[in-house]
């Protein structure tokens, strides 16, 4: 019987079986080198993302354990300020003078008895209705750019400042208002700003003689 080997090598000589064999194989071992090389990249390409992968999960808590440094450095700050506020709202009220406190957003933080009676009262508002909130809530427009541009200038250069503020009150008349405004620091960092109040003026000659900046 007659077999396919038997068959191809009566076909295509012997000769021509030997390099039909070698081509056979040859195209083998090639597609087996491509395999392996295959294989090589892909290992490869493995590498640099496992690589890489590490890279960022070590950026990545470096990053979450200065996050969390700086979530307990502001829990801190919080408690100190908080501390203030306490402290500041204990003792002021003993003061003959007007204070009043602000977070770096300009909302009230705590304003004190004298404050209270002298800028709030009248216009029919107690220190609740201002605390928590910006000077819009309370004031005019106009009034309240004032006084959140010379917060501003405070919150920027951390310096203090002793001016007269002019502003005009409910009945349309300008009234002059001998204030300082000074930056809060907690570890060295400006975190609100506060004033005092030490005299409010009717009329424009009254504080001549401070030689102030009047704004």
């Amino acid at each position: 019987m007659v077999t396919i080997l038997q068959l191809l090598i009566s076909i295509v000589g012997s000769a021509g079986f030997a390099a039909l064999i070698t081509a056979f194989l040859t195209h083998k071992m090639s597609n087996r080198k491509q395999d392996v090389s295959d294989f090589e990249t892909l290992v490869k390409e493995y590498k640099e993302l496992n690589q890489k992968l590490e890279e960022r999960l070590l950026s990545t808590e470096q990053e979450l354990k200065q996050l969390t440094e700086e979530i307990v450095h502001y829990r801190e700050q919080i408690k100190d300020l908080s501390n203030q506020i306490v402290f500041l709202q204990a003792s002021s009220n003993d003061l003959p003078v007007a204070l009043w406190l602000k977070n770096i957003k300009f909302e009230m933080l705590s304003v004190n008895k004298v404050f209270e009676r002298m800028f709030l009262a009248p216009r029919g508002f107690v220190a609740d209705d201002y605390i928590g909130k910006t000077d819009f809530v309370i004031w005019s427009r106009e009034v309240a750019e004032k006084f959140q541009m010379s917060d501003k200038k405070v919150l920027q250069t951390g310096r203090v400042f002793e001016f007269v503020e002019s502003i005009k009150n409910d009945e349309g008349e300008t009234i002059y208002i001998h204030c300082t405004k000074f930056p809060r620091k907690v570890h060295n960092h400006v975190v609100g700003v506060a004033g005092m109040v030490h005299k409010v003026y009717s009329s424009l000659e009254d504080v001549k003689h401070l030689n102030l900046k009047i704004i």
